[in-house]
Parts: C-alpha cells; structure tokens; sequence
C-alpha cells in the first residue's frame, strides 16, 4: 500500500542528493544528511515491495525481507496471539513463523483462522 511513497521519496531524495553533490558547493554534513534519508526510504521501499504472505488453498508461502521463502500448511498452524500493540503472531509448535504487524491488513488471515477454528488468542496485561 505504501510502496508508491516510499518510491517516490527515495526518488526525490536521490535526486536532491545527486543535484546537491554535482551542481552546488555543498557541506558534507547536507551530504550525510541526505544520504540518510536516501536508504531510510530504499530499505522501506524494498520492504514493502519483497516481503508477502500469500494464501492459496492450504497452503501459506511466506516470503521474508530477506528473500527467504517458507511454505506452511494451514493444518499445521496451532495459534495466532494478539499483542497489545495491535499485531497478530502466528505459531505452530510454539514457535513463532511470522508476524502482522499492526499497519498491515491480515484480516483475510484471519478470517481463514476463524473458519479453520484454529484458536486465536489475546496477551492480557500482566499485573
């Protein structure tokens, strides 16, 4: 959903980082500066680009930032935990496979989940 913007700024700040060092007397701190914001915005942009959860049937292929693929069956989940924070952990075994994180829609996940009756549950605050 963001990798338009993210696009955009990284294509902005590169631009304004390729004017800054060819066409003008520049400090090197504007350099750093601009720098920075160039691969805050190209890690994003790759981000949201590579990283995917994709449901087919029974089968769940996940595919990291890193570009590491897994594959999972929907048979083989044993739980989903809210946090408090809004994000939705999904394991099997006891271990964690992977995570939505509270800014991404995953509520066709879920509703798959419901209907496979694989239990969800809720992290309460502890006392």
């Amino acid at each position: 959903m963001f990798f338009p913007f993210f696009s955009l700024g990284m294509f902005l700040f590169s631009f304004c980082l390729f004017y800054t060092v060819f066409f003008t007397e520049f400090d090197i701190s504007e350099v750093i500066s601009v720098s920075v914001f160039v691969i805050f915005f190209a890690i994003l942009t790759l981000d949201s680009a590579i990283w995917r959860v994709i449901v087919d049937g029974d089968i769940i292929k996940y595919r990291s930032f890193y570009g590491i693929t897994r594959t999972y069956n929907f048979n083989d989940i044993t739980k989903g935990v809210y946090t408090k924070k809004g994000s939705l952990k999904i394991y099997i075994e006891g271990k964690r496979i992977f995570t939505f994180y509270d800014n991404l829609e995953f509520s066709l996940f879920e509703n798959q989940m419901r209907k496979r009756k694989i239990p969800l549950e809720y992290k309460r605050k502890e006392k």
